[in-house]
């Protein structure tokens, strides 16, 4: 079983809408069989690590970084870096 990435990119976007529909109030996580059953499906015909870029490929840049955090927060994962700026002296150059 394949996907095309237009279809993906269908499923991707109806997931963030209901993303941005949950973060605006009830948080609650999609825990339904008919997505562990798509999982399941692709992770068959595709492999693990395949869907998984896949479905960052996918996703919008700040959506990705986003899910990203809240995954490796959720499991004390620290992915490094840091989101501050730093001084910029334009003699540095």
């Amino acid at each position: 079983m394949k996907i095309s990435k237009s279809r993906l990119k269908e499923i991707i976007k109806e997931e963030y809408t209901k993303f941005n529909i949950r973060s605006k109030g009830d948080l609650s996580e999609d825990a339904n069989d008919d997505t562990f059953e798509m999982l399941d499906a692709l992770t068959q015909a595709m492999g693990e690590t395949s869907v998984l870029e896949n479905l960052v490929q996918a996703m919008e840049r700040g959506l990705a970084h986003q899910l990203l955090q809240g995954i490796a927060t959720d499991h004390g994962i620290s992915l490094g870096g840091s989101d501050e700026v730093e001084d910029y002296n334009p003699s540095d150059y």
